[in-house]
């Protein structure tokens, strides 16, 4: 199956891309897509354990099942005031 991943900051400057497609195996997991993810692009492998995972504009947990054409932002929590 295929889902879009849509990579913010700071995520989208160490990939050099803000959005790509990752096949994945069906009925597969936020974490799977996450470590294929990290294969991709190691860089960002330290980042990911802090990624909010967010599926059609909800906040999901890492085990959370994927099905084909999701839509997944993956952003990164915020701090400050």
């Amino acid at each position: 199956m295929n889902v879009h991943v849509q990579l913010y900051s700071p995520l989208k400057e160490f990939c050099g891309e803000s959005r790509l497609e990752l096949t994945l195996p069906e009925g597969a997991a936020a974490t799977l897509m996450l470590d294929t993810l990290a294969a991709r692009h190691p860089v960002i492998r330290p980042f990911l354990r802090n990624a909010q995972v967010i599926i059609q504009n909800e906040m999901v947990h890492p085990l959370h099942l994927l099905h084909e054409g999701d839509e997944v932002q993956l952003r990164m929590p915020m701090f400050g005031g």
